[in-house]
């Protein structure tokens, strides 16, 4: 399920809801045409049984498949349900949330890190501030960021919902009011207090 949408008669799928490894613009439906991810990676589409790709170096790594078939309410409906409690989903069994990093988010001390040279390949002065550099993920119980194709960072790990709790508030901006706390209670998902 993609989102597919047309603009002066050229149509793009746009997918927020990929995680990591998705999409970071919309992407132009035209076959083998490379676009831009997260440097050095490119994406492309392909129609076949796994039509996105994703490129670490010479090899592509197949990421997912979709169809241009028209979704209804009904069917948004249907697979909510079975992604949110199917205790197969993996949605019902772990958390997960992602977030990119624009390059005027770092640091100067993070600016030491191995991704520093990718700046002096590019020089400075074509430094664009609004590019997007790396993720940042929170996984059960780890919150992590990867900056340019390099080595995930663990930032923070967590041992109770309160630390978790913090960490989105800080990291991700995301802060739960009581009754969206209660959510987690008695779920597999739940870290001790």
């Amino acid at each position: 399920m993609v989102n597919l949408v047309t603009i002066n008669n050229q149509k793009y799928v746009s997918d927020v809801g990929f995680g990591a490894n998705g999409q970071i613009a919309p992407l132009l439906l035209v076959e083998g045409q490379e676009n831009s991810h997260m440097s050095p990676a490119k994406v492309r589409l392909i129609k076949s049984a796994l039509p996105w790709k994703k490129s670490k170096g010479a090899e592509w790594e197949s990421i997912y498949c979709f169809s241009e078939m028209e979704f209804l309410p009904q069917d948004y409906e249907s697979m909510t349900v079975g992604t949110t409690f199917r205790r197969i989903s993996f949605f019902a069994w772990s958390i997960a949330v992602v977030r990119i990093v624009m390059r005027k988010e770092l640091t100067t001390a993070t600016q030491n890190k191995p991704h520093a040279d990718h700046d002096q390949k590019r020089g400075h002065a074509g430094r664009d501030d609004d590019e997007i550099v790396g993720v940042l993920t929170l996984t059960d119980k780890h919150c992590k960021r990867r900056i340019l194709a390099g080595e995930d960072e663990v930032l923070k790990t967590f041992e109770t919902e309160q630390d978790r709790l913090d960490t989105l508030r800080e990291w991700f901006g995301i802060i739960f009011r009581d009754v969206e706390r209660s959510g987690v209670l008695m779920t597999v998902v739940h870290l001790p207090h």
